[in-house]
């Protein structure tokens, strides 16, 4: 495994939560309202962060596969 994780394989879900820890304005572009510009997923209200749990989970490769 190399050193730098950005290089190894990773599936969309690893990914996008990459991006949503690292970036403080991917939840302002996620919701298209700037006014969530340096939030965190928990930081989001109930009904956001039921969005963005319900947008995670069917990055899950294998969601709906039961």
């Amino acid at each position: 495994m190399r050193q730098n994780y950005m290089f190894d394989p990773i599936d969309l879900q690893v990914y996008v939560n990459r991006i949503a820890e690292t970036d403080s304005n991917f939840f302002a572009w996620l919701f298209d309202d700037n006014s969530l510009r340096g939030y965190s997923e928990y930081d989001l209200d109930d009904e956001q962060r039921e969005a963005w749990d319900n947008f995670y989970e069917r990055l899950d490769p294998y969601y709906g596969n039961d």
